[in-house]
């Protein structure tokens, strides 16, 4: 491939991102930036840089990702945050992920469905159950990632027949 614009680079770190090769995503995000491709304007690109971040664990990239965003005046759109309050969530922080989840203008399936695993896999289950029930009040229908969420919480609760 010749010249590589933006549409380029975003669409290969999407499709690494979202088939489970993060490590590749992100290696082709610095790749990027080291090519002076301009993000400024596409901020789907680093949603999904962020997406790789929680998939590995890497909360200082993650972290380094939000302070550019910030440096550069990007706004955090609902979006956005809500792929931080996954990465928070996924790497421990679940104070900062609440304080993102609540800072959300319009709470969906995605962003709950992020908190209630964050806070299971973070040994906070009722806090989790506390959520689904929230989403459930809200219409807010589960996905099969809010399901599979809420069921391994039951189950690391030792709540099994509440499952």
């Amino acid at each position: 491939m010749g010249e590589k614009d933006l549409l380029s680079w975003n669409a290969m770190i999407a499709c690494y991102a979202q088939n489970s090769r993060p490590k590749e995503a992100l290696q082709l995000f610095n790749e990027m930036r080291n090519h002076n491709v301009s993000v400024q304007p596409d901020e789907m690109i680093f949603d999904r840089a962020i997406s790789a971040c929680s998939q590995l664990g890497d909360l200082k990239f993650g972290l380094w990702i939000e302070t550019y965003l910030s440096k550069i005046g990007v706004e955090l759109d609902d979006h956005l945050a809500t792929a931080l309050v996954d990465l928070y969530a996924k790497c421990g922080n679940i104070e900062k992920a609440y304080e993102l989840f609540h800072g959300l203008k319009k709470k969906d399936v995605v962003a709950y469905s992020a908190l209630i695993f964050g806070c299971g896999i973070n040994g906070k289950a009722f806090e989790a159950i506390r959520l689904f029930r929230e989403m459930t009040t809200a219409q807010i229908m589960p996905n099969s990632i809010t399901y599979t969420g809420i069921l391994t919480v039951y189950n690391h609760a030792g709540l099994v027949e509440e499952g």
